[in-house]
């Protein structure tokens, strides 16, 4: 199995010129962190009181939902910040909007989600897909065009 190489480290100066980042990861890291604070601005409006949506047991299961849009939107900031996926959050993301994309059609057919919760979803959704595409755009070339 080949070793990973990197580049070597060099002394940066003041007067060295780093090259601007490419403007489509720019953009799709960009569009990432936007996705991470609006899935966080769900999380805080959650727990202070003001859910979207009307959850029947409310309490903890509301908890639970603001503690998980805490964790997407801090790791797609997080992403965004790095301009790379480690290892591990495009399939957790996955799982997590699979599973979500399957109760939530599960429980609309049966008429037990409405419009505002359903629409929630999208942010995490539209997050998972810009992060497959950051990761499809190739993690090794994220140290060397974008810092």
């Amino acid at each position: 199995m080949a070793r990973e190489t990197r580049p070597p480290l060099r002394l940066v100066t003041a007067d060295d010129t780093t090259p601007p980042p490419r403007p489509v990861r720019l953009r799709l890291r960009i569009a990432i962190a936007l996705v991470g604070f609006v899935q966080l601005s769900l999380a805080v409006a959650q727990l202070a009181g003001f859910s979207l949506v009307d959850i029947v047991d409310g309490g903890h299961l509301d908890n639970e939902s603001a503690a998980w849009n805490i964790a997407i939107g801090t790791g797609l900031i997080w992403v965004a910040r790095a301009g790379r996926c480690p290892p591990g959050v495009l399939i957790m993301l996955v799982a997590f909007v699979g599973v979500l994309t399957l109760v939530t059609v599960s429980d609309a057919l049966d008429d037990g989600v409405g419009i505002a919760r359903l629409a929630t979803h999208v942010v995490a959704i539209t997050g998972c897909v810009l992060i497959a595409v950051l990761r499809r755009r190739g993690n090794q070339t994220a140290a060397a065009n974008d810092y």
